[in-house]
């Protein structure tokens, strides 16, 4: 359910309106009156009256009102223009307009020191509605500052041609009028159309009726129509009679309620808006852009200012995140960098030992125990190395060898071997002790090999090179 505040503004009264709108139709809620002083005539901006509406709108939740405002603040009136308006576009009319304005002084001040707007009955006629520009600023800083976020300025004597356009025949020429507090409200409307609507100030009760028949008389009426009724809107402080014989027409009486011509008001379809706070609000909007404007060149380089340090915060977090992934990357580094090494040793010593095994081949024809003792001693080797290539990611550190023999009696066995000139001793110390047989030693006893020993003592020589480059 939507609820709106509508306000009715005299110099000697405010009334707050709720409307709520049920299925799609504005229905009457709240009504609440605050009574001023007794002065009258007083300025529409009067501090009271805008005191009055802060109090009314304490209470009020919706930010958005419609203000209706006492005729003593906005001034209507037709206009019949010289010359029909041309059929361009509205800029163009708007022109014309203004220039008409201005030059038959409508307006009877400048142009920039008054809110105006208006509404074309005719392509020959319109109806004019202004204000002091002044004043409407009063009113609306006091409202802004209450928080109201939107008015409609609509003035009384529309609400009453909008309301007699609903309520006549469409064929018939009507006037309205609505006396109260001294100033007299009238509207005269034919075929749909406002032909004239106007507020001035009477004296109660004398002339009053002649002023409006006057008033009446003088509104453009192109078809040349009689008046055929007047309506006499009254409400709780109106109870002044027509008297009889001052028109020669039908004289009814209507009850002049105003939330059922606010509601009228907001929801009409074919009824006149004067929108007199357009300019007013337009230099509202363009001052409070400004001030947005200067707003972010303000706050733009604390921003800036925020983003760079979030920004290096955010780097030195990524440079210590990276720097804790690369430590350990760096360690592992250097782990396989070793492993590498190892890996390539052993695939030589893999290749060493192949090609020793292929030339044993032609040995074991002529020395087959010798070549089967050498044959298993390379393929220990050999295996022990594949063991190793394919563990290579999980061999421990090289740890230091220890030998539980004898490193002088060895030597003492190659000495008695040489001594002898046998060639047997001499291959059972090197096949019992390989690892500590010294090649240089070995190298130097070649003299003693003879015929057939020679190739025999050179396959147990490459056997005790391969072990000691093992170690």
């Amino acid at each position: 359910m939507k609820t709106m505040t509508c306000l009715h503004l005299t110099p000697s009264h405010a009334a707050r309106i709720e409307l709520k709108r049920r299925s799609g139709r504005w229905e009457q809620g709240l009504i609440s009156a605050l009574p001023l002083s007794d002065k009258k005539q007083a300025p529409i901006n009067h501090p009271e009256i805008v005191g009055v509406i802060g109090k009314l709108l304490q209470k009020t939740q919706s930010k958005k009102i419609v203000v209706s405002i006492s005729s003593d603040a906005v001034l209507v009136k037709s206009i019949q223009l010289p010359q029909p308006l041309p059929d361009v576009d509205d800029s163009l009319k708007r022109q014309a307009i203004e220039t008409t304005l201005e030059t038959e002084n409508h307006i009877p001040l400048p142009l920039d020191k008054a809110a105006y707007d208006y509404h074309l009955s005719s392509p020959q006629s319109l109806l004019l509605g202004w204000t002091r520009l002044d004043g409407l600023a009063q009113i609306y800083q006091s409202l802004r500052a209450i928080s109201v976020e939107w008015i409609n300025l609509t003035p009384k004597p529309v609400l009453l041609a909008n309301s007699l356009i609903r309520q006549s025949d469409p064929t018939e020429r009507v006037c309205g009028v609505l006396v109260q507090e001294g100033w007299c409200d009238l509207a005269v409307v034919e075929a749909g159309e406002i032909l004239g609507a106007r507020s001035f100030e009477v004296q109660l009760p004398d002339g009053l009726w002649e002023a409006v028949k006057k008033t009446v008389d003088n509104c453009p009426n192109p078809n040349g129509s009689p008046l055929k009724r007047l309506v006499r809107f009254q409400d709780n402080s109106s109870t002044i009679e027509v008297p009889a014989g001052v028109f020669d027409c039908e004289v009814t009486t209507a009850t002049f309620d105003w939330a059922e011509v606010l509601i009228k008001s907001i929801e009409r379809d074919d009824s006149v808006e004067l929108n007199l706070l357009k300019p007013l609000l337009l230099k509202q909007r363009m001052k409070r852009k400004i001030v947005i404007k200067q707003w972010i060149f303000r706050l733009l380089p604390i921003a800036l200012a925020m983003l760079l340090i979030g920004a290096n915060f955010y780097l030195w977090q990524a440079i210590e995140s990276t720097q804790s992934r690369i430590d350990p990357l760096q360690d592992r580094y250097a782990q396989v960098k070793q492993l590498h090494k190892k890996t390539e040793a052993l695939k030589a010593d893999h290749n060493q030992i192949e090609k020793a095994l292929t030339q044993l081949t032609w040995v074991e024809r002529k020395y087959p125990k010798l070549a089967k003792r050498l044959r298993r001693i390379a393929q220990s080797i050999q295996k022990n190395t594949n063991l190793q290539l394919t563990e290579i990611h999980t061999l421990p550190p090289p740890r230091k060898t220890t030998h539980d023999f004898d490193t002088r009696k060895t030597l003492r066995l190659i000495g008695l071997a040489k001594a002898q000139n046998d060639i047997d001793a001499f291959r059972l110390a090197l096949v019992t002790h390989p690892d500590f047989a010294s090649v240089q030693q070995i190298k130097t006893e070649q003299t003693l090999i003879k015929g057939q020993r020679r190739l025999e003592f050179t396959l147990l020589l490459t056997s005790a090179e391969r072990k000691e480059h093992d170690d």
